[in-house]
């Protein structure tokens, strides 16, 4: 239960920090829009323990097989070739985090008996499908940044809302 709780204030954080950059960080330091999800080192460390994670969850699901080690040993290879083929790696690997989180507290949230368990499911979903959004257009985000340092409408909405959706990962599961 612990973890599950830590996870939820983690995915909680992860979103206020993604709209505090838009809401406060872009306008401060222009060039974050187009650095930002762009960053290669930290994409690509970021990127390595979501799939590692993902690589246990994919070997959990056959067990008995082989298919596990195959999976570990594809973490290093696909980190390698990602590095240098692919391009927004910090926008790529934090969309993944963000679907990797939500998916666990989703699950998790129906097993601890988590307070209003469609409201905590509706927050944690909204986080998990902008890390779809994050995975399919990474260019999005740095579009977004770029948006939200020009107008203040937008930006100052996108942390509200994140506020609120943070407060719900927060608070809902302490009162289960």
């Amino acid at each position: 239960m612990a973890l599950y709780r830590t996870l939820s204030v983690f995915l909680a954080l992860a979103g206020v920090a993604f709209a505090a950059t838009a809401a406060f960080g872009t306008t401060r330091h222009p060039e974050l829009a187009k650095k930002l999800p762009r960053a290669r080192v930290a994409g690509t460390i970021l990127g390595a323990l979501v799939l590692a994670y993902c690589a246990y969850e994919g070997g959990q699901l056959l067990p008995g097989t082989r298919w596990g080690a195959f999976f570990y040993a594809l973490v290093p290879i696909v980190t390698a070739l990602s590095y240098f083929f692919l391009d927004f790696l910090m926008a790529r690997a934090f969309g993944g985090l963000l679907i990797v989180l939500a998916n666990y507290v989703i699950q998790h949230a129906f097993a601890y008996h988590c307070g209003c368990r469609p409201l905590f499911a509706i927050a944690a979903l909204c986080w998990g499908c902008l890390g779809i959004a994050f995975l399919a257009w990474p260019w999005w985000t740095r579009d977004f940044f770029a948006y939200c340092e020009k107008h203040s409408g937008p930006r100052l909405a996108c942390f509200g809302i994140a506020v609120v959706l943070a407060l719900l990962l927060i608070v809902l599961p302490v009162t289960g």
